[in-house]
């Protein structure tokens, strides 16, 4: 059981690692470009950050989603 879920959280790590390592390639190896980065339509736009974030309709605030 504990197995499993370490398993998990390793696939769960690298992935997040593999989303922001393609950010900062997209980026020019510029962490702050990564923040500030204006591809909405990028399909690794709302996990950049390694957490889930969405942009407001009403404002264009970032909302950042907790798991």
């Amino acid at each position: 059981m504990i197995t499993i879920a370490i398993n998990d959280l390793l696939k769960k790590n690298a992935l997040r690692r593999a989303i922001r390592e393609k950010c900062l390639d997209c980026c020019c190896g510029q962490e702050h470009e990564v923040r500030m980065c204006p591809v909405k339509k990028c399909s690794l736009w709302p996990y950049r950050l390694n957490v889930r974030t969405y942009q407001n309709p009403e404002d264009n605030s970032i909302i950042t989603a907790t798991e």
